[in-house]
């Protein structure tokens, strides 16, 4: 049995990357409420507006860093084990995940230098961070198990979810702006879809700690919320 836990260089290039992740996040969501707001206000005061956003990005700057402490902390719990028939991931706040040698389907080695280890079922997986203490020995028990694949990545890090965001975001401004009501419907329903399929990917997934899952009942405030201003907007009622 061997177990490998995350470097400390490994959680601080970990922490640096995710802090860059949000960095379009703070420049996307204030420009798309100032764009709402200069949209629909007839009297729109640019020094009101100002002061606005810095209270709301320092706002989200707080709330981010409270959350990434969290899971930071949470990712220093982080074991792999590797036993005699299985493979075994243990973090705090999350579900165990264990999959039997003969399970392993497919062990892939992205370009950053983590892996993933899939079982024959979709939604077992295991995903091993970046820069793990003895990496070269893990790899190397890793390929003693199952051939690895090298996966190549089309993209950088994070710019398909930044893309994603991106693109709810244009929905969003669509939904809110247009007085077409095929744009409307057709908006509408995507940005739902979009929030139902990360509700229910978050709720079933074993990679999301529990305080997460916990406040996932604010996504239904919020679906509702859009299924109440599509109907506002198709009926005028």
């Amino acid at each position: 049995m061997q177990q490998f836990k995350v470097s400390e260089k490994g959680l601080g290039e970990i922490k640096r990357k995710t802090w860059l992740r949000l960095v379009p996040i703070l420049i996307l969501v204030p420009l798309f409420i100032t764009f709402l707001n200069y949209h629909n206000e007839i009297d729109f005061d640019l020094k009101r507006e100002a002061l606005f956003l810095v209270i709301l990005i320092i706002f989200m700057v707080f709330v981010f860093a409270r959350t990434q402490r969290r899971q930071m902390d949470s990712l220093k719990t982080y074991e792999l084990t590797l036993e005699n028939t299985m493979i075994v991931r243990e973090q705090f706040g999350l579900p165990t995940i264990i999959i039997d040698h003969r399970d392993i389907s497919v062990i892939e080695k992205n370009r950053n230098g983590s892996f993933v280890i899939r079982g024959e079922q979709a939604s077992e997986f295991i995903i091993v961070p970046p820069n793990m203490e003895e990496s070269e020995l893990l790899e190397k028990m890793l390929g003693d198990l199952h051939t690895i694949q090298k996966k190549e990545q089309k993209f950088p890090d994070g710019i398909i979810s930044g893309i994603t965001s991106l693109g709810v975001l244009i929905l969003m401004a669509l939904l809110y702006t247009s007085e077409n009501k095929i744009v409307i419907g057709v908006s509408g329903a995507l940005v739902l879809i979009t929030m139902a399929f990360g509700f229910f990917y978050i709720r079933n997934s074993k990679h999301f700690d529990d305080s997460l899952k916990k406040n996932l009942w604010i996504v239904w405030i919020i679906i509702f919320s859009v299924l109440g201003f599509i109907y506002y907007k198709l009926t005028g009622t």
